[in-house]
């Protein structure tokens, strides 16, 4: 059964989000980044040009399939058919819908209140499906 762990209070949840992947990178895993469709391209310019002496290659899904094949990480408005992606990554409010299994699910929640609103619901979606559920509070931790 996929574990399904929630990282909390996060203070700047790009910068979390970019540390994140290089350790999945690192790992040599792959991931899938889920994101509200009207976040996608500022969260993929923030990607390409955040920390400009470090390289996160990523793609979205509208990019060639040779791309896609040489990335280790997509983003994404909706879940798609992840093709071997180890690690999924939600940056959304809502549960995603049509998600498959996984070997690792991560939801990041912000200290914004809606955020944390929105995560304490999918919290309890996730208790009401039977999942395995962790918390990480990230207060204070830069990953």
């Amino acid at each position: 059964m996929t574990r399904v762990e929630f990282h909390y209070n996060i203070g700047n949840k790009p910068r979390y989000l970019q540390r994140l992947l290089h350790k999945v990178i690192e790992r040599d895993l792959s991931a899938l980044v889920l994101c509200p469709a009207e976040q996608l391209q500022s969260l993929d310019q923030h990607l390409w040009t955040d920390e400009p002496s470090s390289f996160l290659p990523h793609c979205t899904l509208q990019a060639a399939a040779v791309t896609r094949s040489a990335s280790p990480v997509w983003l994404s408005g909706t879940w798609v058919e992840s093709h071997g992606r180890q690690v999924l990554i939600n940056l959304g409010l809502t549960l995603p819908q049509g998600a498959g299994p996984v070997q690792r699910w991560l939801e990041l929640i912000s200290i914004d209140p809606a955020d944390t609103q929105a995560g304490r619901k999918r919290w309890r979606d996730y208790q009401a499906r039977g999942f395995s559920i962790e918390a990480h509070n990230r207060a204070g931790h830069s990953l």
